[in-house]
């Protein structure tokens, strides 16, 4: 599994919630995302420091009582792997 690396913060303007989703202007590419759960508690827990999924679903479960069974680890490297793909992490 790849290690993701927490963009600087600087990259982004401050978020905005709406309907449910956070709104991130990304300043590096000039676009705005909208981002749905659980995509910003990941950018969150990656924010504690670089790591590989299955630490990012510690740190969730651990800040927010995310169950850890099932696929759950797939479902945070799927995500992860949709957040790199934007630019928004970068994978090490």
């Amino acid at each position: 599994m790849p290690i993701y690396v927490a963009p600087d913060p600087s990259d982004f303007a401050p978020s905005v919630t709406l309907d449910g989703f956070m709104l991130v202007y990304h300043r590096p590419s000039g676009q705005t995302h909208m981002l749905a759960e659980p995509a910003p508690d990941i950018l969150a827990a990656l924010a504690q420091g670089d790591a590989d999924p299955s630490e990012i679903l510690r740190r969730l479960s651990r800040d927010l009582g995310l169950d850890s069974e099932g696929d759950a680890e797939a479902v945070i490297a799927a995500r992860l792997a949709e957040l790199a793909e934007l630019g928004l992490i970068q994978a090490a």
